[in-house]
């Protein structure tokens, strides 16, 4: 709710149902699968003070996007573990990326999801011993996500102005190598 001693204020309400299940297959493969239905509803006023610009917007609306994901992990010989998902995430626009803050955040009425495509892929061993040397862990993973209707803030003149500026494509490899030494330190 963006409220104001003038004019009208604007609303935005939200219900999230979710869903997950796990399946394990044999004793090596692990496969879950999670789901997410997003609702919003968009109530703004066209003389919310909040806004940049009054009128140029419609007044109500709303989204109804799905997110999920699917995710396996497979237990290999010799302590390693493959694991990979696949998943669609959703950013619903935050508050004071639709309402402004009436101050150097100014509302964009115009704000929609940001919608990504997300997948990894990686390969992990751990090793644990009853010595002096407790634990050796060690990951490779890859990553990669599309956005669509990437969420941005714009910085003009001092203030602030979140807009959907576009695509971006983001992927690297990431590694990790563990020691674990006495209990205690």
């Amino acid at each position: 709710l963006a409220a104001s001693p003038i004019g009208s204020t604007s609303h935005r309400h939200q219900i999230d149902l979710g869903l997950e299940a796990n399946w394990s297959l044999h004793d090596d493969l692990l496969i879950s699968l999670q789901g997410q239905s997003i609702h919003a509803f968009y109530r703004i006023n066209d003389n919310d003070p909040s806004l940049l610009a009054a009128g140029s917007f419609q007044s109500g609306r709303a989204e109804h996007p799905f997110a999920g994901s699917v995710l396996a992990r497979y237990y290999l010989p010799m302590d390693f573990i493959f694991k990979a998902s696949l998943g669609r995430r959703v950013r619903l626009p935050k508050f004071h990326g639709l309402f402004g803050d009436q101050g150097y955040v100014l509302g964009n009425a115009q704000l929609t999801s940001e919608k990504s495509l997300h997948y990894d892929a990686g390969l992990n061993w751990q090793r644990k011993f009853k010595s002096w040397m407790r634990k050796i862990r060690a990951e490779v993973n890859y990553f990669a996500s599309h956005h669509t209707d990437l969420i941005q803030f714009e910085l003009t003149s001092g203030v602030a102005r979140a807009s959907n500026l576009g695509k971006a494509k983001i992927w690297g490899v990431e590694s990790l190598l563990s020691f674990e030494f006495l209990e205690y330190i």
